[in-house]
């Protein structure tokens, strides 16, 4: 059943590797801003779900 709350969480479960592959410590340093910046709007995002 792929109710509105079923598509949210699986959507949240699917954007944790995501999220921790983009606050990974990598050696790039040149683009480390960007995957922060990447992070935040997905947290923000993930967190926005909260209301529906």
């Amino acid at each position: 059943m792929l109710t509105l709350p079923n598509i949210l969480t699986l959507s949240r479960i699917v954007a944790i590797p995501l999220l921790v592959a983009l606050l990974w410590p990598g050696s790039d340093m040149g683009a480390a801003w960007f995957d922060y910046a990447m992070a935040f709007a997905l947290y923000c995002l993930m967190g926005i779900t909260d209301y529906f």
